[in-house]
């Protein structure tokens, strides 16, 4: 697949009117030339000896990186024992008409199916008086293989909530299913298996606004269709005896009522968060789902113009040579920074096998195709141990403004390690936070500079979300066309900003207005000390 910023070039339009510093996409690199004394360029290819040489350089960054911010934690917000149910997944929360909504994965305490944990990234194996025993892999016969009955159990389920603060939760009374696996009056959904994501779809008719994703199983038969139709489409780990596991759909006009797909969107091995959203400049579905590459757990990313027939996923993140070679990226939790179409973020999940826990990153794209991590490490860690979060951070995929100027992104916390024993009451979640706009910070140690590429932009002024040391400080300079300062707003003219602003106007000798010609884009200089720059912003 080809981003649709495959070949762009400056001046670039800013469509959600403002730069966060997640990656480089807008920092212009620089530009240098060699030339005589006088600083007139000398031809690259030539036959004539050439002068003493003079090197000129301009808006080179110089003394600024890049930052992942670690999160904030707050308490639980909902734990196991309030809703006498296991929380192994936070399943979404959506902030839609003024209430935080939540669907998340439900398994009863009572109603457990009984089962060993164990896991390695080799199967299949035995543990024997502690000592992991190997076997060859094989292909297993269909005997062998595991039912697809178990998937469309009802073993898990989605239930409902809603709240106001995103603090305080109420589970409406709404007594719409029974099944057997909970006594539950909030459920939704009867499937939800490893919790079904929830979004809405911009594109949608009404009645199909909220859709869902989750893992669940296809019998033989539909087994069988689908590979009629899409023989490609097709991950081999997914078999099972009498059917295979896939990735579902389901739709709703108002996220309570749900109407299943009539079939399977991809037939794949995904278990845990799957993504999937409507993206808005591509005008396609987008998914991102569990993959395994070189038997590990990986994250994968696939697209189609409609809610169904994925192709097969290409891998996005995968354990590479960065890493140790005990981790893993065990899911994905892919989401967007709250308000804008072109800043895509995820927090991907690494899984730790020497400690068997989990942290979660930060990884971001300006085009939701081509991605990269930001440096800084993990944005959350577990807990100290014997705290409620001590074993496992497992983020969810919605970042959203909370109240108080805040960002947040809600995980569930265990107390104890990923694959140690499950006993009730087991989970709860909690709000990851940042203050608003700032998961990364471009930072200056001591003095920075750089530019901005040339953007076309709406606004007539400057604001800037930052954080400087008692002896830091940040200058803005407007520079015209023909490579100069425009008049009155250079680094001279431009009054310092210091201290700690979310949304800090820009002002020269007093004047905030950026005396840019309506149409023209618009390029920024800075000169920074001892500073942390989150965004800057034209309104």
């Amino acid at each position: 697949m080809i981003s649709h910023l495959h070949g762009q070039k400056a001046p670039f339009e800013l469509t959600d009117q403002i730069v966060y510093f997640h990656d480089w996409r807008y920092v212009f690199g620089g530009s240098l030339v060699w030339g005589d004394s006088t600083g007139n360029p000398i031809a690259l290819m030539g036959t004539k000896p050439y002068p003493p040489v003079t090197l000129k350089q301009w808006d080179i960054p110089n003394g600024i990186k890049l930052i992942a911010q670690e999160a904030n934690k707050t308490e639980p917000f909902i734990t196991s024992e309030e809703i006498d149910e296991l929380i192994e997944f936070g399943g979404t929360i959506i902030h839609d008409d003024g209430l935080y909504r939540l669907w998340y994965s439900g398994r009863s305490k009572n109603k457990l199916r009984l089962g060993v944990m164990y896991t390695t990234d080799t199967n299949p194996q035995l543990i024997l008086n502690g000592n992991l025993l190997l076997h060859p892999i094989k292909k297993k016969s269909v005997s062998e293989l595991e039912s697809v009955k178990r998937l469309i159990s009802e073993e898990g389920h989605v239930c409902y909530a809603e709240s106001v603060d995103g603090i305080n939760w109420k589970f409406p009374d709404l007594d719409l299913l029974k099944i057997k696996s909970s006594d539950a009056r909030n459920i939704v959904f009867d499937r939800g298996v490893d919790a079904g994501q929830v979004f809405i779809d911009p594109s949608a008719k009404p009645s199909e606004r909220y859709k869902m994703v989750y893992r669940g199983g296809i019998s033989d038969t539909e087994f069988k269709e689908y590979m009629e139709k899409r023989p490609d489409d097709v991950d081999t780990s997914a078999f099972k005896k009498d059917g295979a596991e896939a990735l579902l759909g389901a739709v709703s006009p108002d996220g309570i009522i749900w109407r299943k797909s009539n079939d399977p969107l991809l037939i794949q091995f995904c278990d845990v968060n799957n993504i999937c959203e409507y993206d808005t400049v591509r005008k396609k579905y987008v998914t991102y789902v569990r993959s395994w590459y070189f038997n590990r757990r990986s994250i994968a990313r696939t697209e189609s113009d409609t809610f169904g027939d994925f192709p097969a996923p290409t891998e996005v993140f995968w354990t590479d040579s960065s890493m140790n070679p005990y981790e893993s990226w065990y899911a994905n939790s892919k989401t967007k920074i709250p308000g804008t179409s072109t800043y895509h973020v995820m927090f991907p999940k690494r899984w730790n096998l020497s400690l068997d826990q989990f942290d979660f990153h930060l990884a971001t794209s300006p085009d939701n195709v081509v991605w990269g991590f930001v440096p800084g490490g993990p944005v959350c860690k577990p807990g100290n141990l014997g705290t409620w979060d001590g074993g496992v951070v497992d983020p969810a995929p919605d970042l959203l403004e909370l109240p108080g100027d805040r960002w947040g992104l809600h995980y569930v916390g265990t107390p104890v390690p990923h694959k140690y024993p499950r006993r009730p009451p087991f989970g709860a979640m909690a709000w990851a936070w940042w203050p608003k706009g700032r998961l990364v910070a471009l930072r200056s140690e001591d003095k920075g500079s750089f530019a901005l590429w040339p953007l076309f932009t709406k606004g007539r002024k400057v604001y800037l979300n930052y954080q400087t040391k008692a002896t830091g400080f940040i200058k803005v300079e407007v520079v015209g066309e023909d490579g100069n300062p425009v008049s009155n707003r250079s680094f001279t003219d431009c009054d310092p900003i210091n201290g700690n602003d979310l949304n800090r106007v820009v002002t020269w000798k007093g004047d905030s207005d950026i005396k840019i010609p309506e149409n023209t884009p618009v390029k920024l200089r800075f000169q920074l000390m001892r500073t942390d720059l989150f965004s800057v912003s034209f309104n």
